[in-house]
């Protein structure tokens, strides 16, 4: 479910001063946090410039320090670390070539594991990279970390803290939903303070800071071991007057001029670069596949309570599984022959391994979901990858009949808690699942759910493999009625739209439709009162341009949608030859829009939308497009 809002990457003053002759370092792999447009975008010059930014800056040599205090772990990969998540679902821009994806962040035996692999078929950016952020906000204090990097070339690990502009944004990149605020930087000012590895040479050690923007103080510290190869302690104690960097509880370096002030997140990301930085960072080593560790972070400073929500997509209201008892697991008697099935004695586990299963195969296999269960709207299952490769598990959430291209009528899901990609197009809900891993999987469905059926390591795109293998446990599959938050759930599909639907809630994002190409979203909508004669939804419109929205609500069939819509005075503008409703929605605007229909000619099941694309004699492309539509409800009127 990835919002196409594109972020763009900071870069540091040092690289923006090459424009004017000036020697550049690097840029700041940390502007992954920020999503704040930068002023200007230059391909940094090798490492061999980085050096001592301003004169008010000590070396070893000088420093005296008292010893970092790491001894509060603000999150423990071997422990508690719920007071952080993982980014996913969109990208930087610039100089990165990944799209954060909460499947490149998973919690092994060893501790918090950034990894980067190849991206969906089709998608923005050809990598997905991993980034763990705080939900709280951190100001001048003791920064540490415990961390084994990646020597892959091409690559960045970091450890920094941030805070910019996008922490002043009303609405989130990735979900299109209002975003928790720094309450003590309401101007979105750039500040941050960086540790960074390169993956081609990591006996080295980058320094960096930004105040309001500014940056160009890259410093390059020689380690005199390779960072790769075990873990170590970084960090850095952030005061007023000074920051000063720490390797292994010695103080490295320090510096002095134009200190930063707003407190910001912690935030670990691990990157590559796309071509136009490899003379920084080197040419991205596709083949090697090697992963950045962090075991702790740690901080001393304060952090509010009232400030420690994710802004993440969360599973809707709170729902305590525990209460609901597993069903017993029946595999259906198509299932396919290239993976071995076994249930287990108490019928609540199934064991699935395989050993030559091909990509894009699309081998499967179902359960059956109880008659009882086939009014609930939510299923969840634990999962346990036990083999010794990732697995992509596609879920699909079947109805009884296809409806436009898929049967599956699932709306939303997620791994632990972080929301991952489904498409309401084609059908099935995708998590990549690492060795060794486990958690809870959870998916929303709007319609009569018929099956649960998988397709292991048989959907993917961008694979070279010949086959695969694998082996991983479902177990305690479980279905609940939870009532929409906010109205009724509709599950809106069609391109170039990109639609987030969620309990209660629609986002649509666009980014680029024309005028007159008729472009649309459509939902199937079920269990229409049959005395229901009204309906209405409310449209907030997000983006920063009017949206013309032409409506039809009807019964789907052979010939396409047939509107039941009435003409009345409830419209803007009422088309009598093809019986649609319009409606204009300015930019920043929300508007409760209403529709009369008639049922007698045809139940209503099913809800049509040109978005900026049916507008009369006129030839524009209309970009920026986000809407939300919330409230949606049917009832009777006379």
């Amino acid at each position: 479910m990835k919002n196409n809002l594109k972020l763009m990457v900071v870069l540091s003053a040092a690289a923006l001063l090459a424009s004017c002759g000036t020697p550049a370092s690097s840029t700041s792999s940390s502007a992954s946090a920020s999503g704040t447009a930068a002023s200007s975008q230059v391909t940094p010059s090798s490492e061999a410039s980085v050096s001592e930014a301003s004169s008010e800056v000590s070396s070893s040599s000088s420093i005296v320090a008292d010893p970092l205090d790491t001894r509060t772990k603000v999150a423990d990969f071997l422990g508690d670390s719920s007071d952080f998540f993982a980014s996913s679902g969109y990208g930087n821009g610039g100089h990165f070539n990944v799209e954060w994806s909460s499947s490149e962040a998973q919690i092994k035996d060893d501790g918090l594991h950034l990894s980067i692999h190849a991206n969906r078929e089709g998608a923005e950016y050809p990598w997905k990279g991993g980034e763990y952020r705080s939900k709280g906000f951190y100001g001048y204090g003791d920064f540490g970390t415990r961390m084994k990097v990646s020597p892959t070339s091409g690559t960045a690990s970091t450890f920094f803290t941030y805070t910019g502009e996008w922490d002043s944004e009303e609405i989130h990149p990735s979900t299109g939903e209002s975003d928790t605020k720094n309450p003590d930087n309401p101007e979105g000012i750039h500040d941050e303070i960086d540790i960074e590895f390169l993956g081609k040479d990591t006996t080295k050690v980058q320094f960096n800071y930004f105040t309001n923007g500014v940056g160009g103080h890259e410093y390059m510290y020689d380690l005199g071991f390779d960072a790769s190869k075990d873990f170590h302690d970084y960090g850095f104690r952030w005061e007023k007057d000074k920051i000063t960097w720490f390797v292994d509880g010695k103080p490295v370096y320090q510096a002095f001029d134009n200190i930063p002030s707003h407190p910001g997140r912690i935030i670990t990301n691990y990157w590559c670069a796309a071509p136009s930085a490899a003379g920084w960072m080197g040419e991205f080593d596709s083949s090697v596949d090697n992963d950045c560790v962090y075991q702790w972070h740690s901080s001393t400073s304060d952090v509010s309570e009232t400030h420690k929500e994710p802004v993440v997509p969360q599973p809707g209201e709170e729902f305590d599984w525990d209460q609901i008892d597993p069903i017993d697991l029946k595999v259906n008697d198509d299932a396919d022959d290239a993976y071995t099935l076994g249930v287990s004695e108490d019928k609540k586990s199934l064991d699935v391994s395989y050993s030559a299963v091909p990509a894009q195969s699309y081998k499967n296999f179902s359960l059956d979901i109880p008659e009882a269960l086939r009014t609930t709207n939510r299923l969840a299952f634990e999962v346990e990858n036990l083999g010794e490769t990732d697995i992509q598990l596609r879920a699909d959430v079947n109805g009884p009949e296809l409806v436009g291209n898929t049967t599956a009528i699932n709306t939303s899901a997620y791994f632990n808690g972080t929301s991952v990609y489904t498409d309401t197009e084609w059908g099935g809900s995708k998590f990549d699942i690492a060795a060794g891993a486990k958690g809870l999987v959870e998916i929303n469905y709007v319609g009569t759910p018929v099956n649960l059926m998988f397709m292991v390591d048989s959907a993917i795109y961008q694979d070279t493999a010949e086959s695969h293998a694998g082996h991983l446990a479902i177990k305690n599959l479980k279905l609940a009625s939870i009532e929409a938050e906010e109205g009724l759930t509709l599950n809106f599909s069609g391109e170039p739209y990109t639609c987030v639907n969620e309990a209660g809630k629609s986002v649509i994002t666009y980014e680029s439709v024309d005028d007159n190409s008729y472009k649309n979203v459509f939902a199937s909508i079920a269990n229409v009162p049959a005395e229901a004669n009204y309906f209405e939804m409310t449209v907030a419109n997000k983006g920063e341009e009017k949206v013309q929205l032409n409506i039809d609500l009807g019964t789907n069939g052979e010939g396409g949608l047939t509107s039941r819509l009435v003409n009345n005075d409830c419209y803007d503008w009422y088309n009598v030859d093809q019986n649609r409703a319009q409606y204009n929605i300015n930019a920043g605007e929300s508007r409760t829009l209403a529709f009369f229909f008639d049922q007698t000619a045809g139940a209503v099941d099913a809800m049509m939308m040109y978005i900026n694309s049916a507008w009369a004699e006129t030839t524009s492309t209309h970009t920026n497009g986000n809407i939300e539509i919330t409230g949606a409800a049917f009832s009777t009127l006379d």
